[in-house]
């Protein structure tokens, strides 16, 4: 137990570094948090507006009959639309956020490494494509289900995080788990 602990917190680590270099020194998710000239009439509207949330727009209103919302829709395609996340900024703690992220990334790998270890035959290859795997059923589970819908942008650096995350995490635990 001890050990899975130490190779569980060493692969966490290792996607963790991923995490960050691709999210803020690399900044390759940019294309997700652009700027606007107009930032401060956008946000003074929507504290007057909304109650935290998030809100999905164009979509007809709650209730509305099934010919009302088919209406609707049809009358949206074609014209722009927005989801918007809105929250109080709570002062944002960044060691916490960073520390919760570290602190889930041991958990991931722990489950995921407990899952290896009922492999009977364990190489490094089965281990890295399984480790790749696994990100990739992540990936498309959550961004790329939620792109279907939405078509947010970012969806490639999205699987380029599942891949190369997922992909470093596996080399190191292909040496460190494989069958001796």
């Amino acid at each position: 137990m001890k050990r899975s602990l130490i190779v569980s917190s060493i692969a966490a680590l290792i996607l963790f570094i991923w995490q960050f270099l691709s999210q803020a020194a690399l900044d390759l998710h940019k294309m997700e948090h652009q700027y606007t000239a107009n930032q401060d009439t956008i946000v003074n509207f929507i504290t007057h507006q909304l109650s935290v949330g998030k809100y999905a727009m164009p979509l007809p209103k709650p209730g509305c009959t099934m010919e009302e919302a088919q209406k609707f829709m049809a009358e949206s395609a074609g014209k722009p639309s927005i989801i918007i996340d809105y929250k109080i900024n709570e002062g944002g703690n960044m060691g916490m956020s960073m520390l919760r992220g570290l602190l889930t990334n041991v958990l991931i790998i722990f489950l995921f490494t407990t899952l290896v270890g009922k492999m009977e035959k364990r190489s490094f290859m089965s281990i890295l494509t399984t480790s790749i795997v696994v990100g990739l059923i992540g990936f498309l589970n959550h961004s790329y289900t939620n792109y279907i819908w939405y078509h947010a942008p970012g969806l490639f650096m999205d699987l380029v995080d599942a891949v190369v995350g997922w992909g470093l995490a596996g080399l190191y635990l292909g040496k460190a788990l494989k069958n001796s």
